[in-house]
């Protein structure tokens, strides 16, 4: 490239100048903020000054009438702006994080729901790390893992002001905030303070939400019926994973029995006499965990009083219960409380013949896609969604030409299938005097609006899922996240649109993934002796090889 050229480029690059400072000016007086925008603005300046002055310092001489002074301008404005770069590419540096999370579970990135969680915030969330510098407790390495994952959330939001404070140099300030446990992180914002003691993605991501929210969501199971135990089983039939993802998930978990509700006005637990729980028809949620006894008739009211103020609940059923051969006392009668919607759960077990959609070995174990516009299904991950032993859900509308509600079908099975309503001789083919061809739905969502008024215009929501398997402890059916499925998604998306939290998303645990690399014998031993005595010999080798040829 010729001198002439040159010249050329650093004219077009002097007219660059004027504008660029203008620009940046006009950002900051804007803006006030030294930030991305007015850095790389700087950047192009710099490097248009550089340009200009080292392609032509005649023009500079000619302007300022000496060449000794044009030529020591020149050299200054070039010194000036390359330090200037390299200023301002530090702070880019800084600025901008660019890195490579190589794991397989992505153990060092933040998920798409704290992102988006980070994208939201509106207002500036203080974060403060308490840490101890003592290296005998690994203070250090406690607050880089620390560190490190606020990086991660610093780079994708600038509402997250982050202060780290040495215990053992500021001990005022640890009493100030009570802090028992080194290192604590604590989020604050307005009146609100959350405080955490790992690193750990979703404690981060929880705590910046609760900080946000004045509004506590309860999920409420219901008891006094035999239903599903929510602490962990050794069977299985539990639902302890379903509460640790609701707690793990911003809710407050606690159970119910309906026989101690009151039906005047809001209904009130009175199980804690020392501590009434008021139920909020808006944001708190009734589970119905599979019941395996009756619903008596006084309870049925006091649960009908709630939802028809716009209450929400979860119906998870157990198709086995509700059979006629089931004693009266161990069946269950959930069917009662539901037709006061027109919906029920049918009698039977649905059989998928669909290859595609099913498990290879159980053909009551569907493998289903969720589709759909509803709420329930928003942002759901493109992974199957395992249901066994289901039966179908119904909605029948009412000939009265009153309102209805609004049913939607989230979970069926395909074409291919039927349900036999004869469980007791389910291995049999389909029968087409007994059986229902599918698709069958499995899982439906259900609205309406309250016909009570004074209610704030709510909406009642039910959810019903044919079978309470998917939200169990079961391996390879019921929530666990490792299992590969997509029920720990679909429940807590169910929870979040009964309870209208539509800002809500859904934080799953990491799980961590360990590749061993197992040897045998032989292969242990060829390690050993080429370690032990290969790589000696080896350099044994070489320096006599370059001996001789220097000799």
């Amino acid at each position: 490239m010729n001198r002439a050229v040159l010249r050329q480029i650093g004219s077009w690059a002097g007219f660059l100048i004027v504008p660029l400072l203008i620009a940046g000016a006009i950002y900051f007086v804007t803006y006030g903020k030294f930030d991305l925008p007015l850095i790389i603005d700087l950047l192009i300046l710099a490097v248009a000054a550089i340009l200009y002055a080292s392609t032509n310092p005649l023009t500079l001489r000619n302007q300022l009438g000496t060449q000794i002074l044009g030529s020591s301008l020149s050299a200054i404005v070039v010194c000036i702006a390359a330090v200037g770069i390299i200023v301002l590419v530090n702070i880019l540096m800084q600025r901008v994080t660019v890195r490579t999370d190589l794991t397989t579970t992505q153990q060092f990135s933040v998920s798409n729901a704290t992102i988006e969680v980070l994208k939201k915030l509106k207002e500036p969330v203080k974060v403060t790390v308490f840490y101890t510098s003592d290296p005998n407790s690994g203070g250090d390495s406690a607050r880089l893992q620390i560190e490190d994952r606020l990086k991660e959330y610093t780079s994708r939001t600038d509402k997250l002001n982050v202060t780290y404070i040495d215990a053992n140099t500021d001990p005022a300030k640890v009493r100030q905030y009570n802090i028992t446990a080194l290192p604590t992180t604590v989020f604050e914002q307005s009146k609100q303070r959350e405080m955490v003691t790992s690193s750990d993605e979703q404690e981060f991501t929880r705590a910046i939400l609760r900080v946000q929210s004045n509004i506590q969501r309860r999920v409420f199971f219901i008891t006094g019926h035999n239903e599903r135990p929510i602490q962990l089983g050794s069977n299985g039939d539990s639902l302890s994973q379903a509460v640790q993802a609701l707690k793990d998930n911003n809710y407050l978990v606690d159970t119910l029995n309906l026989f101690n509700f009151s039906t005047s006005g809001t209904i009130t637990n009175t199980t804690n006499p020392n501590e009434a729980i008021t139920l909020n028809p808006a944001t708190d949620v009734l589970v119905f965990g599979a019941p395996r006894g009756p619903i008596n008739e006084t309870e049925k009211q006091k649960a009908l009083t709630f939802l028809k103020q716009g209450g929400k609940a979860l119906f998870l059923e157990d198709p086995l219960a509700s059979m006629s051969t089931v004693p009266v006392e161990r069946r269950d009668n959930v069917n009662d409380l539901l037709k006061e919607w027109n919906l029920k759960f049918s009698a039977g077990i649905a059989i998928e013949q669909d290859p595609q959609r099913r498990s290879s070995s159980n053909p009551t174990i569907f493998l289903t896609q969720a589709s759909g516009s509803s709420g329930v299904l928003r942002n759901l991950p493109d992974i199957p969604i395992v249901i066994a032993q289901a039966t179908q859900v119904e909605n029948t509308p009412s000939s009265s030409g009153s309102d209805t509600g609004t049913f939607t079908p989230l979970l069926q099975t395909s074409v291919n299938s039927y349900l036999k309503t004869d469980i007791q001789n389910i291995g049999q083919s389909f029968d087409q005097s007994k059986d229902v061809r599918g698709p069958i739905t499995i899982a439906a969502s259900f609205e309406i609006a309250t016909p009570i008024t004074g209610t704030q215009n709510l909406n009642t929501r039910l959810v019903l899922v044919s079978n309470y398997l998917f939200a169990s402890d079961q391996p390879n059916v019921g929530l666990d996240p490792a299992s590969g499925s997509g029920n720990y998604f679909f429940f807590l998306n169910t929870i979040n649109w009964l309870s209208e939290s539509s800002d809500s998303v859904v934080i799953a645990p990491r799980q961590t993934n360990s590749h061993p690399f197992a040897i045998n014998q032989g292969q242990g031993s060829f390690l050993f002796w080429s370690t032990f005595l290969g790589l000696p010999a080896l350099v044994l080798f070489v320096g006599i090889t370059v001996w001789w040829r220097r000799r």
